[in-house]
């Protein structure tokens, strides 16, 4: 016997002995629990456990079960009996997802197809969830990259005022997370359309031109007395306590509520919130990509977006020069969010 007879044996084997084992699982439960053991198949379940979840999540998190309902289904087909569903298809599953996506989005998916399992198993309908010991996949770090207009307008809708204010100073001016958490009302200067930096990162000072969505933002909040009043009171707390890593975690559960993000645990968080940038696509520093990429897009010279965001090199600053009048241009490209 060859190889693939081999294999093609063993797999009618596998079947058969799934199909007993069904069997003898289906009589104890029958036996432990007077009635029978619910037999639907993987479609049906889908279709009530997505019915039963809707009203319990947001719009954009019901998105991503339904995505990954969908794949599962498509991958095992609706037909299949969920009792017939075993480890083995989930793992497969899984490397069939490998295979297409990366591996922050493998992981989500197979989170979601543990909770549909889960449920199943709390209904009574499967004994044990097949996808409770498929481990996840090992990602690789994740560079940055900008969000998308869409992506933004997302969150943003979830956002409270503080993060709401957050999200559009780093988009408009393209500073880094400390820079924002320490601003302070003596930075803006409201009559010459200006915000005003010393780089935490750099030491370099930045005068940056207010964006005039930027400054209708400004002119939305209520006024204050004190010059030296933060903008973003938590953030600043943090910014003071030198604790930046919660606020970088809580723009991780700001994504997460968003949809754009699975949600770290407590545990993941406390090895893991130091980390993000490198962990993750997107996080806070991807609005200052962000910055780079709206203002580029918009055909803004290189050495312009360079200077506004203080992201120039020492020595091309040496050589090169770029007028205010320009940075107020470029400013000005920035799209209304």
């Amino acid at each position: 016997m060859d190889l693939c007879q081999r294999s093609a044996s063993e797999q009618v084997y596998v079947t058969a002995a799934i199909l007993e084992l069904s069997t003898i699982l289906s009589s104890i439960y029958e036996e432990f629990f007077s009635r029978k053991l619910p037999t639907v198949s993987l479609g049906e379940f889908i279709t009530i456990w997505l019915r039963e979840v809707k009203p319990q999540v947001k719009a954009s998190t019901y998105k991503n079960y339904k995505d990954a309902a969908k794949h599962l289904c498509q991958f095992l087909g609706e037909s299949r009996a969920l009792l017939d569903i075993s480890r083995n298809d989930i793992t497969q599953f899984r490397s069939k997802l490998a295979a297409q996506l990366s591996a922050g989005s493998v992981n989500h998916y197979l989170e979601i197809t543990r909770r549909a399992f889960k449920a199943a198993q709390r209904d009574e309908l499967i004994l044990r969830s097949p996808a409770e010991f498929v481990a996840a996949l090992k990602a690789a770090p994740a560079t940055p990259r900008a969000f998308t207009l869409e992506e933004l307008q997302t969150v943003l809708a979830v956002a409270d005022t503080e993060w709401r204010s957050m999200i559009l100073c780093a988009v408009y001016t393209g500073q880094r997370l400390g820079d924002l958490s320490a601003l302070i009302w003596s930075d803006v200067d409201l009559t010459a359309e200006e915000v005003r930096f010393v780089t935490a990162k750099t030491g370099a000072r930045l005068v940056i031109p207010m964006a005039a969505p930027l400054r209708n933002h400004f002119l939305s909040l209520p006024s204050v007395d004190d010059p030296k009043t933060p903008f973003h009171p938590r953030a600043f707390r943090n910014f003071q306590n030198n604790t930046l890593a919660n606020v970088s975690a809580g723009f991780g559960d700001l994504l997460a509520k968003a949809g754009l993000r699975p949600k770290l645990t407590h545990k993941k968080r406390r090895t893991d919130n130091t980390k993000k940038h490198e962990r993750f696509e997107l996080c806070f520093h991807s609005l200052r990509h962000t910055s780079v990429t709206l203002l580029k897009g918009a055909g803004i010279p290189h050495a312009a977006v360079e200077q506004l965001i203080g992201q120039c090199p020492a020595i091309s600053r040496h050589y090169t020069h770029v007028d205010l009048m320009s940075l107020k241009r470029a400013a000005n490209a920035f799209p209304e969010l």
